[in-house]
């Protein structure tokens, strides 16, 4: 086992034990786990499927896009808002 094999289960050890879990138990878990995929990640399929018509109005679908994709960005802005409000020191620009 090379040194960054070694250095990366010291660090899963300490990670699990700091909070009472057997590392062993997770580790063979990732031997049974589907691995995650880019797409399983962001769950693009379900965020297509918000975009319910309710009429046959031509803009309507840009419509809603239009305002998901505000919603998205706000919750985005309010997030790193929330990390930045977090930080003691900010790095120098």
């Amino acid at each position: 086992m090379n040194s960054k094999s070694e250095e990366l289960f010291q660090r899963i050890e300490e990670k699990f034990k700091a909070i009472d879990q057997n590392p062993d138990v997770h580790l063979e878990g990732l031997i049974w786990a589907k691995p995650i995929t880019y797409w399983d990640y962001i769950h693009t399929d379900s965020l297509l499927n918000l975009q319910i018509q309710r009429t046959n109005q031509p803009d309507e679908m840009v419509f809603i896009m239009y305002h998901q994709i505000n919603e998205l960005l706000f919750k985005m802005i309010l997030w790193e808002i929330d990390q930045v409000s977090e930080k003691q020191e900010l790095p120098a620009p």
